[in-house]
């Protein structure tokens, strides 16, 4: 499938609203997403998991290997459970990921990322906030399994990304139990004038 194609297919679920089964070139199954906005470059939709809305994501249209929209039954579940009332696309500008970033620091949310770890093919998986956004990349501070927040931030090059998810279950369930997020402070204080 061509990105063009998978632009065309995806734009067609977000009005009328409809499922859209995806593939992704970096991940073995296919996941169902109810598509809110795209961009030339991104699509932002939210995660649809067993009949339950799951989050926002947003990912890259040129990493779609299928598409395909969903009606029927399956739909028609999601409109009497009550799913397609509560479909919104919140406030995320898509246009590219120094846009999607920056509106992720206005908003103060937490978030995981996905992507490939630079000059490798091993895969990254970290969730935590962004501090900084730059032109190259995003400055960002994690936790780890025990809800540590990292001693140090670390910075994310936007080629090396392929998802940002927010408001999941496993995010916002996660966020519950990590320690008070620390404010970093600069090594040497500012000294006041007298």
């Amino acid at each position: 499938m061509t990105a063009n194609e998978a632009a065309a297919k995806i734009k067609s679920c977000i009005s009328p609203t409809a499922i859209c089964k995806i593939s992704f070139q970096y991940q073995q199954y296919e996941e169902f997403f109810f598509p809110v906005a795209i961009s030339d470059d991104l699509f932002l939709s939210v995660s649809e998991k067993d009949f339950r809305l799951d989050g926002f994501t947003v990912r890259q249209i040129a990493d779609v290997t299928s598409a395909e929209q969903i009606k029927g039954t399956y739909l028609k579940i999601h409109q009497a459970e009550g799913n397609i009332a509560r479909l919104s696309a919140p406030p995320i500008n898509i246009k590219s990921w120094r846009h999607v970033f920056n509106s992720i620091l206005a908003s103060g949310e937490v978030v995981s990322i996905e992507g490939y770890a630079p000059n490798s093919v091993s895969r990254f998986f970290i969730v935590g906030k962004v501090l900084a956004v730059g032109e190259q990349g995003v400055r960002f501070r994690t936790f780890d399994g025990s809800g540590e927040w990292a001693d140090r931030p670390m910075t994310v090059p936007f080629a090396n990304i392929f998802s940002m998810t927010f408001g999941s279950s496993y995010i916002t369930t996660y966020c519950k139990y990590v320690k008070p997020y620390p404010e970093i402070t600069n090594a040497t204080p500012i000294q006041s004038r007298r």
